[in-house]
């Protein structure tokens, strides 16, 4: 999210998607440690949003490190921070 002026803002914890579904951060959070490693997929099936969603909303946290993330190959993993 952008203020007008080029800067982001981390701070909102929901968002809306299409279907008007508002999704919180810890719904993301629990998913992460539910399955840790979790997969994006993995992410999006348990929260019950699309992949771009829970692809959008992991970056998100990861920007503003309430977790982090670790790439193997074709294969992105998501891990609650420590």
């Amino acid at each position: 999210m952008s203020d007008g002026q080029g800067h982001n803002d981390y701070s909102n914890t929901t968002s809306t998607t299409r279907s008007n579904r508002s999704y919180e951060d810890d719904e993301f959070l629990t998913a992460v440690e539910m399955y840790a490693p979790a997969s994006t997929r993995e992410v999006a099936d348990e929260v019950g949003c699309t992949f771009r969603t829970a692809r959008t909303r992991l970056e998100r946290l990861e920007a503003a490190e309430r977790i982090r993330r670790k790439d193997f190959d074709q294969l992105t993993v998501w891990l609650a921070t420590e």
